[in-house]
């Protein structure tokens, strides 16, 4: 693809990643930890795509963390600990990591770098 084809095709799966974290259907109780571990592995791979996307991406991780920190899940203690993992492995810090810390450290009485 050309380049403007492979920033509107980033764009497209950045907006539809972003409508089913705010129309909560992602926190639904017909979804599931592998669907959200989907999306949340979409978005880190969006934000690593491009720098200028990274914002935007990071911006629905911290939406997704929040609504299934915020939905009645059964699984959302699993997913909350699997954004953890992925987005911890990687020691560089950025400022959305430090923003996605500081909600997780207001939803989870541990901090998550331990």
């Amino acid at each position: 693809m050309r380049g403007p084809d492979v920033r509107d095709a980033l764009f497209a799966r950045l907006f539809g990643i972003t409508s089913i974290i705010q129309s909560g259907s992602l926190f639904a109780p017909t979804s599931s930890l592998e669907t959200f571990d989907r999306v949340i592995d979409n978005l880190l791979e969006l934000g690593q795509a491009k720098g200028w996307l990274r914002e935007s991406a990071w911006w629905g991780i911290l939406g997704a963390t929040e609504g299934v920190s915020q939905g009645n899940v059964e699984w959302a203690a699993k997913a909350v600990d699997s954004v953890v993992e992925k987005v911890y492995a990687d020691k560089a810090w950025s400022q959305e990591k430090i923003a996605l810390t500081l909600v997780l450290e207001a939803r989870r009485p541990v901090s998550p770098l331990r």
